[in-house]
């Protein structure tokens, strides 16, 4: 999964990597500037998920990734999953991060690996999709989460409002562990 929002050249150079590591596998970029600019090594554009079986490699752009669900869970069924950018996964509710953490769930991952050129984020709770999606329900659900350590208290109208990082040392820990 990627949100791919450089140029397409990096799309090109991961898969000339790919290439060099691992032989000549079958690699299908999809993302929208794979699309745009047509670099589908196997001439696929504009196709739906079933074009991409049999894929050694399959990128998908985190924007469609929820159109996609089904067909992760019921036919690709991934062994490994590399979330590139994983912090652009921040918002929660996004549909995004839902997606990326619902494909990051399933039976059928045995490893996944979590990218990101940029550790630092504004606050603890933009840390939670990404350690979700690395670590499906290692961290707990999200409110609890930030209960224990984004000082989380319920703010006067009945929601929760969360703040400043709490039990740091605690959650050092556990992030070192991951």
């Amino acid at each position: 999964m990627s949100d791919v929002s450089g140029k397409v050249g990096d799309v090109a150079s991961t898969i000339n990597k790919l290439k060099k590591v691992f032989g000549k596998p079958r690699v299908v970029p999809h993302s929208d500037y794979a699309l745009q600019w047509d670099i589908t090594l196997e001439g696929v554009k504009g196709a739906g998920p079933e074009a991409f079986e049999g894929a050694d490699f399959f990128f998908v752009h985190y924007d469609v990734l929820h159109a996609w669900y089904g067909w992760f869970l019921t036919t690709l069924k991934p062994r490994v999953l590399i979330a590139d950018e994983v912090h652009k996964l921040k918002n929660a509710r996004s549909q995004r991060s839902k997606a990326a953490r619902s494909v990051a769930r399933l039976h059928s991952v045995d490893l996944r690996v979590c990218l990101s050129g940029t550790p630092i984020l504004n606050n603890v709770m933009d840390s939670w999709p990404g350690l979700d999606v690395c670590c499906p329900g290692g961290f707990g659900e999200r409110v609890p989460f930030g209960m224990r350590y984004a000082s989380g208290a319920r703010g006067e109208h009945g929601g929760f409002e969360f703040g400043d990082v709490s039990n740091g040392e605690e959650l050092q820990a556990r992030l070192a562990r991951v």
